[in-house]
């Protein structure tokens, strides 16, 4: 799905194309850009460019969230081949490595998104009153907000086992992978059922509820589709039922 071409120039490349949904790139001092410097697979190549060099452009996108995402457009741009981040073709290994663990990172920003939407849900469900008494006292508010606890829960339990695992130095491309999905689904409910417990003014830019609910959302969709993730989390359980059956027999 690299697109981006970087075609040989001397010693150096030179950049065409455009990325998409690129954060903070107006605040960054320097860009870690994934290229293609060839028609084949495995040519793809990271780069450092300064998103400030002539023949970037930087194009602010309105996003679900709110956040500072751009598009950023390469002209023609020269970049030296000292600026190659790691061997030539070894690109994409690097990315996908340090994505995978960064998903760490994202699983835990996704639990505190889950978790603070859910302080302000259930700080207002014993503060608003209808019929005479607090609305958190309801079934209706109170069983669903149980229900959120028990999700992020789990999600809190599998994100702390993948941090652990990187720290120690074990396996945890499998963990990290899950965690970022299961405290995605976590977020995603923690959040709906604290601004339903809003009624329809949450859903307005005077309650803070909403800007969780539209960081869950762009969090959820930003990092990589669900269904890849799960196929290759099936692919890695499925091969180590193999591996654990072979030895069996």
């Amino acid at each position: 799905g690299v697109q981006l071409g970087a075609s040989l120039d001397g010693d150096g490349y030179r950049l065409n194309g455009k990325k998409f949904m690129v954060q903070f790139a107006a605040a960054a001092d320097r860009l870690i850009v994934l290229v293609r410097s060839g028609p084949q697979p495995t040519d793809i190549d990271l780069v450092l460019v300064d998103p400030k060099a002539s023949g970037i452009t930087l194009k602010r996108h309105k996003t679900m969230a709110s956040d500072a995402q751009f598009e950023v457009s390469f002209d023609n741009l020269s970049v030296p081949a000292s600026a190659r981040i790691g061997a030539s073709g070894a690109g994409w290994e690097h990315f996908q490595e340090v994505l995978t663990s960064g998903m760490t990172a994202l699983a835990a920003w996704g639990l505190g998104c889950g978790e603070g939407a859910m302080a302000l849900g259930t700080t207002y469900a014993k503060e608003r009153e209808q019929f005479g008494k607090p609305i958190g006292s309801f079934q209706a508010i109170a069983h669903p907000f149980a229900d959120a606890a028990t999700v992020l829960a789990g999600a809190r339990m599998i994100t702390l086992e993948a941090a652990w695992a990187q720290d120690v130095g074990r396996p945890h491309k499998q963990l990290s992978m899950m965690a970022y999905l299961e405290t995605s689904d976590a977020t995603r409910t923690a959040t709906k059922v604290a601004q339903n417990a809003f009624g329809g003014i949450g859903f307005t830019r005077d309650i803070d509820i909403q800007l969780f609910f539209r960081r869950s959302r762009q969090h959820e969709l930003a990092w990589g589709s669900a269904d890849a993730l799960n196929e290759e989390i099936g692919a890695q359980v499925l091969a180590q039922l193999s591996r654990k059956s072979a030895a069996q027999r």
